[in-house]
């Protein structure tokens, strides 16, 4: 008799163990699913302002570049001065 009320209590111990396991498997399941939605949204984000960021260095090149042949190293005829 001792021997089954050991083997009820053992096999419950195992049901609550698959239990705790299913739980766990589902919140990481959740957390997993949370971060993945946050990384992408985030890429997407990153990728828009790639973007703008790559138009307004394009738009500022002619600047940058009368700056470098007015003030900056260029050896042309005429610019270097006395």
């Amino acid at each position: 008799m001792r021997m089954h009320s050991f083997a009820i209590h053992y096999s419950r111990l195992f049901v609550i163990a698959d239990l705790v396991a299913a739980v766990a498997v589902v919140v990481a399941s959740l957390a997993l699913a949370v971060v993945r939605y946050g990384a992408s949204v985030t890429w997407h984000s990153l990728q828009g302002f790639s973007l703008a960021a790559y138009r307004l260095v394009g738009s500022l090149k002619p600047v940058y570049r009368e700056s470098y042949e007015t003030h900056g190293l260029s050896l042309a005829a005429g610019r270097i001065r006395p």
